[in-house]
């Protein structure tokens, strides 16, 4: 990922804010008569990916987890125990505490990294699966359906 995206998440008041309304849209959600507040997912997308992985730790109401083009923080860069402090996926996946998580990740993604998708999923307890395309960063559609599937399966 690069630099100037991740100078974006130690803004503090940016990241709390797209923290809070990923929250305010779950409670929304879970508040909802036509919906059944007991099959709630994360379902998060390169950055996204990121910041759905921590929300989905730190709320309960989330049963499970799927994450396209995700992964851990690069380990490259010299912000990276910066960023770390502020949002740090790794330890979000280790607390997801036994939810279904999903990754789906391109095999030549130079975006987010096969490895920094190796090293979240590393982290996550099961159960876990982890998909891989042949492609970068762009999630092909046969996978946004097998995406859909697993969520049906394990909702």
């Amino acid at each position: 990922m690069p630099a100037d995206v991740l100078l974006h998440l130690v803004e503090p008041a940016q990241w709390r804010a797209a923290l809070a309304e990923c929250r305010s849209a779950l409670g929304f959600l879970a508040g909802h008569p036509e919906l059944d507040a007991g099959r709630l997912a994360v379902v998060g997308y390169s950055l996204g990916a990121f910041l759905g992985v921590i929300v989905a730790a730190r709320e309960s109401s989330v049963r499970a987890v799927a994450l396209a083009a995700g992964g851990d923080l690069p380990t490259n860069t010299p912000f990276s125990t910066l960023i770390r402090a502020v949002a740090d996926p790794a330890r979000a996946a280790r607390d997801l505490a036994g939810r279904p998580l999903l990754m789906i990740h391109g095999r030549r993604d130079r975006t987010v990294t096969p490895e920094q998708a190796k090293r979240l999923y590393a982290a996550a307890k099961e159960p876990k699966t982890l998909l891989w395309y042949d492609g970068g960063h762009w999630l092909p559609d046969p996978m946004i359906d097998r995406a859909a599937e697993w969520l049906t399966e394990v909702l």
